[in-house]
């Protein structure tokens, strides 16, 4: 019996860690809100929302921040406002401090989690996204400030949350200072709205199946560093450098060593996933030595059930720069 590629393998570890491995990406050392001197507060859909745990990561060589922010686990329903966060911008480094857009499919972007739910604000809904504005970063003083409104929805989008007001006022700033090893998304989004988003964050893995002798299939697994969506690709290394149609991500196409290039899109929902219908795949650049791979791509996204839901996401000029690959 052929061997499925373990997707779930993947995007656990592409929405649980979102970055290199060796790099620090849950909060380190959650701040006591007792000896730090920020204030953190908003509102959730009218409802106060109060972080107990707080703190924000610099990452200079990514010119990333990232926020987090957490409420004491007894208050953590739907119902009333309790809600950890985790944000993500991309900072302009030369003028940092200014309003930076959250769109849906872009590049910043917010999640809210608890027991019960998870959204993100870059759901492809036309109101979702906000603003963050970066007020001050100070590195030698090691203190943020920021303010932000977002709209996120869940997985099947039939939850909305509003956070209003959202204040971080001179919270404890970590600086971490993990080089970037240079793997580069690039992609024009066409949803409910344009956008492009740039990416840093990948998850690059080369499967060999023990059952076939085709060779391993190179997944490439892009994210933002929070975790909220994933763009997938799969690569047979064997049919090397060219052109390729990209096949939607699920069988026939998906078992493990087939020659089939595939690529899926997911926010949030495993079961909700974006799957490749039309486009290609060029690999201009492949090096199995130095583990290099460089492609261009094109493609409309759209769910398994096109009659039941016609929704479509289009991604154009598309860039993929990976290197260093693990082998599984």
């Amino acid at each position: 019996m052929r061997t499925v590629i373990l997707y779930g393998v993947i995007l656990t570890l592409v929405l649980g860690s979102c970055s290199k491995p060796s790099e620090p990406v849950d909060p380190v050392d959650p701040i006591d809100p007792r000896k730090d001197p920020g204030v953190v507060n908003g509102t959730i859909n009218g409802k106060p929302w109060e972080p107990n745990e707080y703190e924000a990561v610099y990452y200079p060589k990514w010119n990333q921040v990232v926020i987090y922010a957490k409420v004491p686990q007894n208050t953590m329903t739907s119902d009333n406002g309790a809600y950890d966060l985790s944000l993500v911008v991309d900072i302009d480094s030369l003028s940092p401090l200014k309003s930076y857009q959250m769109e849906p499919n872009g590049p910043n972007s917010a999640k809210l989690k608890n027991f019960e739910t998870e959204v993100t604000s870059s759901h492809n809904m036309a109101d979702a996204g906000g603003s963050f504005t970066l007020e001050k970063l100070d590195t030698v003083k090691k203190s943020v400030s920021c303010s932000f409104n977002f709209v996120s929805y869940n997985g099947d989008k039939t939850k909305r949350l509003d956070l209003k007001n959202g204040t971080m006022k001179d919270i404890t700033l970590w600086i971490d200072k993990t080089s970037y090893d240079g793997d580069y998304l690039q992609v024009d989004i066409r949803g409910v709205k344009n956008t492009s988003w740039k990416a840093k964050n990948f998850i690059t893995r080369a499967i060999n199946c023990s059952s076939t002798l085709r060779g391993p299939t190179l997944t490439v697994a892009v994210s933002t560093r929070v975790g909220s969506r994933v763009l997938q690709f799969d690569i047979p290394l064997q049919n090397g450098k060219g052109t390729f149609f990209m096949f939607p991500s699920f069988p026939p196409y998906s078992f493990c060593g087939e020659p089939y290039n595939r690529s899926f899109y997911q926010i949030i929902d495993f079961d909700k996933q974006y799957y490749s219908r039309t486009g290609t795949i060029t690999i201009s650049h492949l090096d199995l030595v130095k583990k290099e791979l460089v492609a261009t791509f094109n493609a409309t996204y759209s769910f398994k059930d096109t009659v039941a839901n016609k929704e479509t996401i289009q991604m154009t000029n598309g860039v993929i720069r990976a290197h260093n690959w693990k082998d599984l």
